[in-house]
């Protein structure tokens, strides 16, 4: 895991500015490459081939260099087949790539499986070719706002805009999901390369192009009559296979345990490969939060070196070190939870293995089970009979969505994007003023609710988070349920064996009842949560209100906000999404 970034044309004092401030990517080394036309960056986070691998790394001739950031699982079987017609000089997985492109050229992006953003010069050609992995799970900007620049994080690129404004669309979507769309940035002048894309620019143009896609599924998986112990033994065979490969490293490597399903089942899988696994878990006082108890019988269970921490104070004393980080606004309250597990791990690890995926795959979110009884019973009296028998079983915001879906919204990804928005229309319209434009975002059928998780959910806030986070604190993340080859079987998987009888996930408890602790298998979807209304005390509502007490939003709404906040879940997402926000406008200095 790395930082990478570039300029053209060429800058030596630009390059190193940008450079610079992605330190804390790749405290390990730092290397730059210039020539006429352009400057490349690189921070190195040492993981594989530590002696021979700094980059930037290039072909024999010297006429094509690369600067990379993230790891290619199957690079060996690459180098293998590469070694007889090309000459390695380091063992890194980087160098795989130079030689693939000399002989694939973009196509190379085809052949390889991992997680990425790399920036290939092509001096010869004079052509720049930028990729990034195909779920998204490494960053990449660009602008092109004066010269043209790329980095892998958004404040690279701020002293190369000719203004800091706010892009409106991204700000709306920010307040509605709490991210920014992709392609887009929250600056003006910035857009992000999207997950599964590569862009070539060459004489001062900038092309870009799809080069894989969801709709890409496992051929003969039908999603008709297909048989559970078959389609259970894929997904066991596929989440080894992915496990396995992301274990390579030649430093320390661990797992962020939650306690949940999904990291429970990369525990088990890599403790066959690797004995005494570190394992960490971040826990709180509130037991209605702690996973540490789960997570210790999973630890117990495959015999894991296991270390956890409990945070008892409240965010105000870590807000201000996590938004050191935060170089484009995410308004997720796993942001510090994050972070400070993140930190754990990296006091014995540099690699985490981590669970992000398993419910985008799997169907592991209530929400999909109540779109799924919306869609076969949308009217008022079948609501009437049958929340006595599901209200039990659904926290209080579930039933309050539960209402939502059978007495308003018949689209099925609107009433999603309605449950999950922390600031509704109305709102965006009371806390500022001027015309913010309103997300369409439409789609029928669970199908659209997956497809949406997979490609902006996903890739916009969770990884992120997990990006940022992680290498705030100097470590890699790595995450085996979003192999891309697991991922478009796990598309073509009937939705009713992902969701059965009420339960969510039924597919992959089934896989793995045999070997998780049934603790692990009957508990209740609960997810990275923190009691997070419970840290909006009278102190830190003293802070939020310091922080806003300027900004540009109608302070009368911000008043109401903070007076419900400590009371109320959605109230405390509404001001934590408002003082991240204004903490990252006033630490760049963004005009709004």
């Amino acid at each position: 895991m790395c930082g990478i970034c570039g300029i053209i044309p060429s800058s030596k004092e630009a390059i190193k500015r940008m450079n610079t401030s992605m330190a804390h990517r790749g405290p390990d080394g730092e290397g730059y490459y210039e020539d006429d036309n352009i400057s490349l960056g690189h921070s190195r986070l040492a993981i594989i081939d530590l002696e021979t691998g700094d980059q930037p790394i290039f072909n024999e001739n010297r006429d094509i260099c690369i600067v990379f950031n993230g790891e290619i699982y199957n690079y060996k079987e690459l180098r293998k087949e590469l070694k007889s017609r090309h000459r390695f000089y380091t063992d890194s997985d980087t160098e795989v790539i130079v030689h693939l492109y000399e002989e694939l050229g973009s196509k190379c992006l085809n052949r390889l499986n991992g997680m990425f953003a790399f920036a290939l010069w092509d001096k010869s050609e004079r052509k720049l070719l930028l990729a990034r992995d195909r779920m998204g799970i490494k960053p990449l900007y660009y602008t092109d706002d004066g010269a043209f620049a790329f980095a892998s994080e958004l404040k690279a690129l701020i002293p190369q805009l000719n203004r800091k404004e706010i892009d409106l669309f991204a700000f709306s979507s920010y307040l509605t999901l709490g991210y920014v769309i992709s392609p887009h940035a929250m600056l003006k002048g910035v857009k992000r390369l999207p997950q599964g894309h590569f862009a070539i620019w060459k004489d001062g143009k900038l092309r870009i192009e799809k080069y894989w896609s969801l709709d890409k599924r496992v051929e003969g998986n039908n999603k008709e009559n297909q048989d559970i112990s078959d389609v259970a033994e894929n997904i066991r065979t596929r989440i080894e296979n992915s496990v396995k490969a992301r274990l390579q490293a030649d430093v320390p490597l661990g797992i962020l345990l939650s306690g949940g399903l999904d990291s429970a089942i990369i525990t088990a899988v890599a403790s066959k490969y690797k004995s005494r696994l570190k394992t960490f878990t971040v826990g709180f006082k509130s037991k209605e939060y702690d996973e540490r108890g789960y997570a210790k019988i999973v630890s117990e269970r495959f015999n894991t070196e296991h270390r956890d921490i409990q945070i008892d104070s409240g965010i105000e004393e870590h807000l201000y070190k996590v938004m050191e980080f935060v170089d484009e606004p995410i308004a997720d309250e796993a942001l510090i939870t994050t972070y400070l597990i993140s930190k754990l791990a990296s006091e014995e690890v540099k690699v985490v293995l981590t669970g992000e995926g398993g419910d985008e795959n799997f169907a592991g979110y209530p929400r999909y089970l109540l779109a799924i009884l919306s869609e076969k019973f949308g009217d008022k009296g079948f609501f009437k009979i049958t929340s006595k028998v599901i209200l039990p079983f659904l926290g209080k915001r579930q039933s309050i969505y539960l209402e939502k879906l059978f007495m308003q919204e018949r689209d099925n990804l609107k009433k999603n994007i309605s449950w999950l928005s922390i600031f509704s229309e109305d709102e965006k319209k009371r806390l500022y003023n001027e015309n913010l434009t309103e997300l369409e975002i439409s789609g029928k059928g669970i199908e659209s609710l997956f497809r949406f998780d997979l490609e902006r959910w996903l890739p916009d806030d969770v990884l992120q988070k997990l990006d940022r986070m992680t290498m705030a604190n100097s470590i890699e993340g790595r995450v085996p349920f979003l192999d891309h080859k697991l991922v478009s079987y796990c598309r073509g998987i009937n939705k009713n064996l992902k969701i059965k009888r009420f339960n969510t996930k039924y597919i992959l408890n089934f896989a793995y009842k045999d070997i998780l602790p049934g603790e692990i298998l009957r508990r209740r979807k609960h997810g990275f949560l923190s009691p997070f209304e419970e840290w909006f005390d009278e102190s830190f509502l003293s802070v939020c209100q310091s922080i806003l007490g300027k900004s540009r939003f109608n302070y009368k709404f911000v008043e109401e906000i903070i007076k419900r906040a400590g009371m109320d879940r959605g109230y405390a997402r509404k001001l934590w999404t408002l003082i991240v926000f204004e903490l990252w406008r006033k630490k760049y200095g963004v005009e709004f």
